[in-house]
């Protein structure tokens, strides 16, 4: 990995130079901390805060809120934080609020595919504006599968290959993004050709692996990029309804609001968070971001 990155940079300058600044590009919504997988990459097995679930009056709250952005702004709405978004039944109908209210913002999903039994399946045809649905899948041999997520490898498989028909159907209005979080073997490449015979009208990936600032002990790869961070334009919320600081920030230990104490655009534009968005010129000038390797 390059520890410069003028493509990424570019799109940090011109966020910089629109309305992102006041606007969030990405809102995260994490409806449930929950996940039903054990990936011995993520911190998600020892976190404290599992189990959390937002209530149904903050999730309108935000919406509510959100309704305020300017209809001419395109942005996003992500339901995956520290959690597998479709073990929350409520997740598919906050996604049809979304499509219904909010009609310039886009959908994100992060999903390990193992709840995406084909009555949820089906759901997922109702949806538009899905810009990013990435299943964390992470290895194509059975045994490694089950080590690394701790989840049936026939299940998720079977699932997988009921979305691919759908897909080639026409049936998705979306191109899932099968990913891996690679460890720089062999294996990285092998998992994208694997990918790509099985599933060949998806799209596969192989990400970099990070510690999740310093909470796990892991070896990672790739130089720390000398960039901005897109981070700094999302507005990641927990269940809890604090905002954590970025994607990383698993815990929210670093959160710098709360909604249900305030505006989700008053804690946004938070005075130090908005000069994160005007004033640091890459991330090795920022603090804890200076020892980040995550990007993209």
């Amino acid at each position: 990995m390059s520890a410069f990155d003028p493509v990424y940079q570019g799109q940090i300058d011109a966020w910089r130079d629109s309305r992102y600044v006041d606007y969030p590009h990405q809102v995260g919504i994490e409806s449930q901390a929950v996940c039903n997988a054990t990936c011995d990459f993520c911190p998600y097995p020892s976190m404290s805060r599992k189990g959390e679930r937002m209530e149904d009056a903050l999730i309108e709250k935000i919406l509510s809120e959100l309704e305020e952005m300017p209809r001419d702004l395109e942005f996003d709405v992500s339901f995956s934080r520290m959690n597998e978004p479709f073990v929350d039944r409520r997740v598919m109908d906050v996604a049809m609020e979304v499509n219904r209210r909010l009609p310039q913002a886009n959908l994100w999903f992060f999903t390990n595919a193992s709840p995406l039994v084909p009555k949820v399946a089906a759901r997922l045809e109702a949806l538009s504006r899905v810009t990013q649905f990435v299943v964390s899948f992470n290895d194509h041999r059975e045994a490694e599968y089950e080590r690394v997520m701790g989840l049936p490898f026939a299940r998720t498989i079977a699932n997988l290959d009921a979305l691919h028909e759908k897909h080639t159907s026409g049936d998705l209005g979306f191109t899932p993004l099968i990913s891996r979080v690679g460890d720089g073997s062999d294996a990285d490449d092998s998992f994208i050709a694997w990918c790509q015979t099985r599933w060949p009208g998806f799209e596969a990936r192989v990400t970099q692996r990070f510690d999740w600032i310093g909470s796990l002990s892991i070896r990672t790869f790739g130089s720390i990029p000398a960039i901005g961070c897109w981070q700094w334009f999302h507005l990641p919320i927990l269940a809890s309804g604090r905002v954590a600081y970025c994607t990383l920030d698993h815990e929210g230990e670093r959160s710098y609001g709360d909604v249900r104490e305030r505006h989700v655009l008053e804690i946004y534009n938070d005075p130090a968070r908005r000069r994160l968005r005007t004033e640091a010129l890459t991330r090795l000038d920022v603090g804890v971001c200076s020892r980040c390797n995550h990007y993209g």
